[in-house]
């Protein structure tokens, strides 16, 4: 399970801009295994609270030329014979993508 988190205003490392734009976000890495970790609530909230914890911590520490590195790695892993691409839609948008032929051209289901 992923959480997404927005970093813009979190990091202490990352000067303060008055008039910013644009995402600056980070999925934290929930790792919640079944019979080790407890399923009540309040052990899910900690366990939530001490990852994203953790991630602005890490992404706090490191330089802003590894993090741009990072993420331009995960943006340019190959798939097929092009660059791979994450695409969130509306269950009510999908058709779009499957009927239209240009889209179809471009993209492997």
């Amino acid at each position: 399970m992923n959480i997404p988190i927005n970093l813009r205003t979190r990091l202490i490392s990352l000067p303060q801009v008055e008039k910013s734009f644009g995402n600056l976000g980070v999925d934290a890495p929930l790792k919640f295994i079944p019979g080790e970790n407890k399923m009540e609530l309040h052990e899910f909230v900690t366990l939530i609270h001490d990852t994203v914890k953790d991630t602005i911590i890490t992404c706090d520490k490191t330089s802003p030329e590894d993090i741009v590195s990072a993420v331009s790695n995960i943006y340019n892993e190959k798939c097929g014979n092009g660059i791979c691409v994450q695409v969130d839609l509306k269950e009510d948008n999908m058709h779009l993508f499957e009927c239209d032929n240009d889209i179809k051209d471009f993209f492997q289901f």
